[in-house]
């Protein structure tokens, strides 16, 4: 982890000094301090990102393997909330303005469907217990965020909580496929990062139950193939080996999780 950690912060300082030599520092300030204090969090930020109702919240509930952020059919989170790891004290989470509440009040006031929920821009922070979760024992910071398609103020939003993460987890829905918001977010991702560590779930497998073994390959050889011509094509990333992109790519029901 260390020696991965050195490598990403040399290559964020590739970037910086790249942007320098190429724009006037004054005008690109904002960007630049963006990119230092990528360098300088000590927590990797890992963003789950995608459309309405693909099942990011339900993946992070998996993750953590309890029912924390809520999560149902339809447009249900209303807000950015992240989640991190806390030590011998209880779960709990603190609003925008640092305001701390009890965990069970997270269900709804980030719920879009209370009348009471917090606004798209508020950022609220949940503090784990780290024995509950052993992710977050290695400082791991997961975002949750609004659907991209939510709102044309949200995707501002998405700019300023998620384009600076060290891991992106874009979440699918095995019914639908990349859509031109998703594609877009991650071109300019590529523009400030020079390569961004994607990895792609393909959720809510399960409604595939029903099809025959022939029919499920078909559908995974067409994610595979589109979201390789993403990556390969659109981004100009990992063009090592089909193997390598199989290795990002993941079929998940994290309802049944």
């Amino acid at each position: 982890n260390n020696f991965k950690r050195d490598i990403d912060e040399v290559t964020y300082l590739m970037n910086i000094i790249e942007k320098i030599s190429e724009f006037n520092v004054e005008n690109n300030s904002k960007e630049l301090e963006k990119n230092l204090n990528m360098i300088n969090r000590k927590n990797m930020k890992c963003v789950s990102f995608g459309k309405t109702s693909n099942g990011k919240s339900a993946v992070i509930n998996a993750l953590l393997g309890e029912k924390v952020l809520p999560s149902s059919k339809g447009r249900t989170t209303s807000c950015f909330v992240s989640v991190e790891g806390c030590n011998n004290i209880d779960e709990h989470f603190t609003d925008s303005v640092g305001q701390s509440h009890e965990i069970q009040q997270l269900q709804s006031l980030t719920n879009e469907q209370q009348k009471d929920s917090y606004q798209i821009n508020d950022l609220l922070r949940v503090y784990w217990p780290r024995h509950k979760c052993r992710l977050l024992e290695n400082d791991l910071e997961i975002f949750d965020s609004p659907g991209v398609d939510y709102t044309k103020e949200n995707n501002e939003w998405i700019d300023k909580y998620c384009e600076d993460a060290d891991v992106f987890v874009l979440v699918l829905d095995c019914t639908s496929t990349l859509n031109q918001s998703e594609r877009d977010f991650f071109m300019k991702v590529k523009r400030k990062i020079a390569t961004p560590n994607i990895i792609v779930l393909i959720n809510k497998w399960d409604t595939t139950d029903d099809d025959s073994e022939d029919e499920k390959e078909e559908l995974r050889k067409q994610y595979f193939e589109t979201i390789c011509g993403f990556f390969k094509s659109d981004l100009q990333l990992y063009k090592e080996t089909d193997l390598f992109l199989s290795e990002r790519i993941y079929f998940i029901s994290a309802i049944l999780a």
